[in-house]
């Protein structure tokens, strides 16, 4: 069997995981590559135009709730919603059943649902952070959880925050080193050569900089999701 080796070129398009390495340059300061931070931006861009949304509407019924204040029992609760039980709102405050007030809107199921909205907003952009990292560099890190009953209406996650969490767990290295020692491990792991042959797989290192040399054929695609 003769002896082939990878060609350390750029790949068109990112196919699989060695040609997603060669193609992007690591951003030293964060520790991830260009590619990943085009991603990362891009998911956190259209997060806040959806909380831009919400909070537009929150406002709006916000305003309106404030006209019940003094009026009836309101509970302001610290991640913004606004609760009062049924009683104050259609009882006490009409009991003299002199109008039909009690059968008019009122904002507050609107408020709560735009606060669950927002929640949610944010666990899904969480969960696309890690989970765009689980996938493109085979890891598993678990998603922080955020506690929606403290979560303040201004807050806005930075990606940066969940970067340094899949950063945490690879123990600091860059995703380009992790991503390197997973091809090694995928590579040996696969490239298993008959019993009675003399040739061994084998990895050589091109220099300090580089990426290592892969010697004979069988190196498989992975594909970079």
């Amino acid at each position: 069997m003769s002896q082939a080796v990878l060609n350390n070129s750029q790949a068109v398009g990112h196919t699989d995981l060695l040609s997603g390495i060669l193609k992007v340059q690591v951003r030293n300061e964060e520790k991830i590559t260009e590619q990943d931070r085009i991603y990362c931006q891009n998911q956190q861009d259209e997060l806040y135009k959806t909380l831009d949304q919400i909070a537009w509407w929150y406002n709006i019924f916000k305003r309106e709730a404030e006209k019940y204040e003094g009026k009836i029992k309101l509970k302001h609760e610290p991640n913004g919603k606004i609760t009062t039980s049924s009683y104050d709102l259609h009882y006490r405050y009409n009991n003299d059943e002199k109008d039909y007030t009690h059968h008019e809107f009122t904002p507050f199921k609107n408020i709560n649902e735009l606060v669950d909205s927002r929640h949610n907003a944010i666990r899904n952009f969480i969960s696309r952070i890690i989970g765009y990292f689980n996938n493109t560099y085979s890891v598993s890190v678990e998603a922080p959880k955020i506690d929606e009953k403290t979560l303040p209406m201004d807050f806005r996650p930075v990606y940066n925050t969940y970067v340094d969490v899949v950063i945490e767990h690879l123990g600091g290295k860059s995703f380009r080193d992790t991503a390197e020692e997973e091809l090694i491990k995928r590579f040996l792991e696969t490239v298993r050569p008959s019993n009675w042959s003399k040739v061994k797989p084998e990895l050589k290192k091109e220099g300090q900089n580089h990426l290592p040399r892969y010697c004979l054929l069988g190196l498989f695609p992975l594909r970079m999701l």
